[in-house]
């Protein structure tokens, strides 16, 4: 006779689901689950080997709630962790795009029959009759077996007494607690939820002063534009719609607006309402728009190439703010600003809560710092570290982005630690501005956590987890026709930061440089994690290691016959990487040892070209009177080491810093960069191409400085100059004009050979260390790939 419906198990590999208990055990052990997780669970298992649709989950688990999807996700990926198979794993649970989850592992549906059985069996014994579930989800009675009951009795009545226990205890600490006039705080937990699902790049959350809405930048119509996204679900909704990129966006204090960086009509700052409307123009330059905490202006920084995941090149940066009636933009804290140009660098900029601004960078002469400063230029305040802070800084990490929280009491930062991105919080004295706590890191995925933006009430915090691929593409190219033919294609491995990549003069071998992989795990698999030289076979693909220490090396070089590389090669003084050591370094190809050129120094040296007898160096040397210029110098390699001893200086100006210089395949003339150093400059100078004669001379100007153009190539047949600039779209792309030798001048206008103009694959935007390679066949380009999604965490501002 039956006493009572039998027990319901699930199991599968050493877990077990009490359906009836509603507990989840591992190896007889209880595994804590909230209850909305074990829900989420058990509609799994109950449906083992079928997808289970995400409107389906919902709905069972939220039955007469309207809730956002990233709640589901959230209980997932809780489950993953329990089941230790990582974020996104699939030993137990499978994602199935677009559609929902399947539970994948071989489940056991297992009833305990002790009633039933107890009248075939000696009295007390009893068994368990278990059952195959298959993928399919129907169940088999092919496999049966029998375990005592009594083992799993014992272990329940363990568990019984163990919960008691512990229930008593904290019955008592609660009441003697009380009596006593404690105060007992429950810690905060954190908890990460993902806001967009879609694929491509969703960046640069911004949060409405209600924290119910974030507007974001999307590419999922195909280009950028602005959405906003509810928190509660739904469906987001487009704010703009222009065929050019509109990304940066910036939520008004009064919620009535978004301010937003635009490349339409040539690039600037435009306001659009919330919801959408009407969008109006305040700046034809900038990036980086952000609201004063009153509403009134919004501060930004002057417009350079679109870097999306490093700070902006560190030439002529200001600082501007504008407002909405209709005058132009005013610049701001001029005289300190020069301060992070040339040798310095703005890492972030953002407002204070009480309307000062506050600068992240380094200062020329300051050094590394943070730095707090009214708008009308007094006296800026650095803010000093606690010893504890100054100690955790020297091996925590390199800040970039920040934001600070309402009350002044914590700083968020994006920081880079082992070439992971994450985000980090500093506690900080609100009257003094001193570091007091931390850096503490508040995330810790193996991504890059960008793009941080804080809720209004300091509760919630915004970031892109994105993914970045930086690979070597080779682009089938006619350089005398000046077209390139197809899309091209990646000629280095994914999951390497690979940069710096030169062609030998037959095309046949490629040189390029690894930096350390934005993917901290693929890097230690498969490059030890360290910065490299190495060469590549264009005919067979081989790839062999040339060098590899705690040198950088930038901007290899072939000699004519291919038996040398020359590069620049260089190191941080000082952990911030406010001073480097720099030299010139020779490399023979074919076997040998690395051999120093120049001596080092603190300013930065480059190799541009060789001589065709192999005996000379065109390269970039520090100027002797203007520390901020640099000229172009012959150093002869049968010199070296020491090589500028007896260096020539072919073009030199104390107002210019000139790069990338090059012989033209007539010998006739010298091509390079040169860029503006004056500091009596008011306005934001630009980087022009010029053309020298070889023999001394007048500059030819090839481009007219009022974009940023860089890195300049002859042709084979020197007709055409190619170079890297970021007319256009912003986007880097290669441009070409045509130029008569003989003459000495242009015959073109700048006409453009690729178009890359996204995310999704786009030249490598960082101009500094951006280098491009060409022959009469082939152009070599490092591209960038980027996807990303943007996340909540929540319980950020911690315990005051």
């Amino acid at each position: 006779m039956s006493n009572g419906p039998a027990k319901l198990f699930y199991e599968f590999e050493s877990f077990r689901v009490d359906v009836a208990e509603r507990l989840l055990l591992r190896h007889g052990e209880m595994v804590p689950l909230t209850p909305k997780a074990f829900d989420t669970l058990l509609i799994l298992v109950e449906n083992g080997g079928h997808v289970v649709e995400k409107e389906e989950l919902m709905k069972r688990l939220w039955p007469d709630t309207f809730v956002e999807e990233a709640n589901l996700a959230h209980h997932i990926s809780l489950l993953r962790k329990t089941f230790d198979e990582g974020a996104n794993g699939s030993k137990y649970i499978q994602t199935v795009p677009r559609r929902g989850y399947r539970f994948v592992a071989n489940v056991r549906c297992v009833t305990d029959d002790s009633a039933d059985i107890s009248s075939q069996e000696q009295p007390g014994s009893g068994e368990i009759k278990e059952k195959q579930v298959s993928q399919t989800g129907n169940a088999t009675t092919a496999h049966t077996r029998t375990t005592p009951l009594h083992k799993h009795s014992k272990r329940a009545l363990v568990l019984t007494l163990t919960v008691f226990v512990v229930a008593v205890a904290v019955t008592a600490y609660l009441f003697f607690a009380g009596q006593q006039g404690f105060q007992i705080r429950k810690p905060s937990q954190r908890e990460l939820l993902r806001l967009t699902f879609d694929a491509g790049l969703q960046g640069y959350p911004s949060w409405s002063p209600d924290g119910r809405l974030i507007a974001y930048s999307s590419d999922r119509s195909g280009n950028y534009d602005i959405w906003v996204q509810q928190l509660g679900g739904g469906r987001p909704v487009q704010v703009t719609n222009s065929p050019a990129h509109d990304w940066q966006p910036d939520w008004s204090p009064d919620g009535k607006n978004i301010v937003f960086r635009s490349e339409r009509g040539g690039g600037g700052l435009f306001v659009v309402p919330a919801l959408g409307g009407s969008e109006i123009k305040i700046s034809s330059f900038g990036r980086q728009p952000r609201w004063s905490p009153d509403g009134s202006q919004v501060l930004f920084l002057s417009s350079s190439p679109p870097h999306l995941l490093s700070p902006p090149g560190n030439f002529l940066q200001s600082l501007y703010v504008v407002a909405l009636d209709g005058n132009p933009p005013r610049e701001i804290l001029g005289e300190f600003v020069k301060g992070f140009r040339f040798r310095g660098r703005i890492r972030g900029v953002g407002w204070h809560p009480d309307g000062r601004v506050s600068i992240l960078g380094i200062h020329s002469e300051l050094g590394s710092g943070f730095w707090t400063v009214s708008l009308d230029g007094g006296t800026p305040i650095k803010s000093e570290s606690t010893s504890e802070v100054a100690e955790q800084l020297k091996t925590a990490t390199s800040f970039t982005q920040f934001c600070w929280a309402p009350s002044g009491r914590q700083l968020y930062l994006q920081g880079i630690s082992r070439d992971v991105r994450n985000i980090w919080r500093v506690t900080v004295d609100p009257q003094t501005l001193r570091w007091l706590t931390g850096p503490e890191r508040l995330t810790t995925g193996a991504g890059q956590d960008i793009d941080i933006a804080l809720s209004r009430d300091g509760k919630k915090l915004a970031f892109t987890t994105s993914t970045i691929s930086t690979r070597i593409w080779s682009l089938s190219f006619d350089a005398v026709a000046g077209q390139v033919k197809g899309e091209g294609e990646p000629i280095t491995a994914p999951g390497i930061n690979v940069l710096g990549p030169a062609l030998s003069r037959d095309g046949k071998r490629l040189a390029f440089v690894v930096h350390p992989s934005t993917d901290a795990e693929l890097s230690a698999a498969r490059r030890a994690g360290k910065d490299e030289l190495w060469e590549k076979s264009m005919e067979d693909g081989n790839e062999r290691l040339l060098a590899s220490d705690d040198f950088f090396r930038q901007a290899p070089c072939w000699s004519r016959d291919g038996r040398y590389l020359a590069y620049r090669r260089y190191r941080p003084i000082k952990p911030d990487g406010a001073e480097y050591e720099n030299a010139i370094a020779l490399l023979p190809t074919n076997g040998g040892d690395e051999q120093q050129l120049t001596s080092a120094t603190s300013g930065a040296q480059a190799v541009g070209d060789w001589s065709p007898d192999g005996q000379w160096i065109l390269a970039t040397m520090p100027h002797p009177t203007s520390r901020k210029a640099y000229q172009i110098s012959l150093l002869p390699v049968s010199a070296a080491p020491w090589a500028e001893v007896q260096a020539r200086v072919l073009i030199s100006d104390p107002e210019y810093s000139l790069w990338n210089a090059h012989f033209s395949p007539d010998q006739r003339w010298i091509l390079f960069q040169g860029v503006t150093v004056n500091e009596k400059v008011t306005e934001p100078s630009l980087s022009t191409v010029y053309v020298a004669p070889a023999a001394g001379g007048e500059w030819i100007h090839i481009t007219n400085g009022k974009t940023w153009d860089d890195k300049p190539r002859w042709s084979p047949d020197g007709r055409t100059i190619y170079f890297a600039s970021t007319r256009g779209t912003g986007f880097v792309n290669v441009w070409g004009i045509r130029f008569d030798s003989l003459k000495g001048k242009t015959l073109s206008e700048p006409f453009q050979i690729t178009a890359f103009d996204s995310p999704t694959q786009m030249i490598y935007p960082n101009m500094g260390l951006l280098q491009i390679s060409l022959t009469e066949s082939r152009l070599v380009v490092p591209m960038v790939q980027i996807s990303g999604s943007i996340y909540i965490l929540e319980n950020v501002e911690g315990q005051e």
